[in-house]
């Protein structure tokens, strides 16, 4: 069965082969390294060549913008679909790479779970990319139903729902 893009970045961040027989990358060749000594922590990782997703999208025109904020709701309901809870998801911490794939940085606070999110967790990434007017404008504002037809196309009706149910409370307590 072919893997997803983001599966096999997942695979390679936390280097699990992807193909059988396929030797484990040393320390020094892995792009992720954390750390940890007297209760601080740390993460060190090899810089992924691309913009933010937010650089990206003000250097595009409206209609592109609109086509990269579906593949972006692709994207995020990849993550959340897959069970990978990325607290700090916003336009900044998301990489537009030379291959037209997205990226994920500053990701020392990621989680991965057994199964999908629960809608909290989901909710949770919402609010924190609204705290950003730039993201918010965008996002929720002027582009939320191409960010929900990317979402739909791969969440389920229900975690979909509650993600259009959610944004348009935050709009209500907004205006």
């Amino acid at each position: 069965m072919p893997q997803t893009s983001l599966e096999h970045h997942l695979r390679v961040w936390f280097g699990l082969s992807t193909t059988k027989n396929q030797p484990q990358p040393s320390a020094s060749q892995h792009p992720i390294r954390l750390a940890s000594s007297d209760a601080s922590s740390a993460v060190s990782y090899t810089p992924l060549p691309g913009l933010t997703l937010r650089q990206a999208l003000q250097s595009l025109d409206n209609s592109l913008r609109e086509s990269l904020i579906e593949r972006f709701g692709q994207f995020m309901a990849q993550l959340h679909e897959r069970g990978v809870y990325f607290r700090s998801l916003h336009l900044g911490n998301v990489l537009l790479m030379e291959d037209g794939e997205f990226g994920l940085i500053d990701i020392a606070d990621l989680r991965i779970y057994p199964s999908p999110l629960r809608n909290a967790l989901r909710q949770r990434n919402l609010r924190h990319m609204q705290r950003y007017p730039q993201d918010r404008a965008w996002l929720f504002e002027t582009h939320f139903e191409q960010l929900a037809k990317g979402y739909a196309s791969v969440a389920s009706p229900g975690a979909t729902a509650k993600i259009r149910e959610h944004v348009l409370a935050l709009a209500s307590t907004a205006a």
